[in-house]
Formats: C-alpha cells, sequence, structure tokens
C-alpha cells in the first residue's frame, strides 16, 4: 500500500567531523570506501527536502 508521500533516502559513506567541502557526489559513481563529512550530509539533505530535486529517490553520497 503506497502512502502518497514525497521521499528521499539519502545513504553516506562512513561519516568524518570534517568540515563542509561544497563539492558532494551521490549516486552510483559513489566509492563505498570514501567518506562523507557530516557538514556535507546535513547540506544535502537540507537541499533534498526543500528543492524536490531528489523526490522519489535513493542516492549514495560521498564528500568529494
Amino acid at each position: 500500500m503506497a502512502s502518497g508521500l514525497t521521499y528521499a533516502i539519502l545513504r553516506p559513506v562512513s561519516l568524518t567531523d570534517d568540515g563542509r567541502s561544497d563539492d558532494v557526489i551521490l549516486g552510483d559513481k559513489v566509492d563505498l570506501s570514501a567518506k562523507a563529512s557530516r557538514a556535507d550530509v546535513a547540506a544535502v539533505l537540507v537541499e533534498a527536502a526543500t528543492s524536490g530535486k531528489h523526490d522519489g529517490q535513493a542516492l549514495n553520497m560521498q564528500s568529494a
């Protein structure tokens, strides 16, 4: 049964406490052994929640 809710799933790789890099990689080209800063994860989550750009997607993510 579909809920009808809009969603986006973000799957970051290993997290770090580094600052925001403003350069992230999303999707199939993510290196699963790479790192993602918590600041970059937060920025992508805000973008996903406010822009609708990633609606209905499940994305891997890393900081570049």
